[in-house]
């Protein structure tokens, strides 16, 4: 799972474009793009996101912050909430992008909002590789007292539980969104019955 609020911004990024594009066959036909499902999916899927990682924000503030400040400094409601609502706005976003190149045609241009979440996430992670694998406070991580991510029992037991959940929606949404273009897909191949 990918933590911390540098690196989830552009996850909810890139997994808003991936549903949008799951959904590629309704996209086509449907008149709405600004509250269709899919762009509706992106941004609940990145809300649900940050609300499985809250536990993160709250038990190990500085490290959700990457130790680019001092938790204390920033009031933990106000983060929160700007925060949830960042995760919301980037997958819902990424999926009106995908979808308007969709609907205009553009297959190509359509990849492009999930490519770019991908592209920023691995630039993210890997300016910000030494903390994600460094767990404490600020001033122990800036003291060089930070603990390794493989010693951290605790911290890793979190995230091989709250992984799954935080990523669970998009899995769920994404695979509906697959079936049901596929059947919409293959009812479109019938020709028509006379009779």
């Amino acid at each position: 799972m990918i933590e911390t609020v540098p690196l989830d911004i552009p996850t909810a990024f890139f997994l808003g474009g991936v549903i949008a594009l799951t959904d590629w066959w309704s996209v086509k036909k449907r008149e709405s793009i600004l509250f269709s499902r899919a762009s509706l999916a992106g941004a609940l899927c990145g809300l649900w996101y940050g609300f499985a990682v809250t536990y993160f924000y709250v038990r190990y503030p500085d490290w959700m912050l990457a130790y680019a400040v001092d938790y204390r400094e920033i009031p933990t409601v106000l983060m929160l909430f700007i925060f949830y609502v960042s995760l919301a706005i980037a997958g819902f976003s990424s999926s009106v992008l995908t979808q308007v190149a969709i609907k205009e045609g553009h297959k190509v241009m359509a990849w492009i909002p999930a490519f770019t979440g991908l592209v920023v996430l691995i630039y993210v992670w890997g300016i910000t590789w030494d903390q994600y694998f460094h767990i404490g406070t600020y001033v122990e991580y800036h003291s060089g007292n930070a603990v390794p991510l493989q010693r951290h029992s605790s911290m890793q037991k979190a995230m091989n539980i709250l992984g799954p959940v935080g990523l669970l929606p998009y899995v769920v949404v994404g695979v509906v969104n697959l079936r049901r273009g596929l059947k919409q897909r293959s009812h479109e191949g019938k020709p028509a019955s006379h009779g």
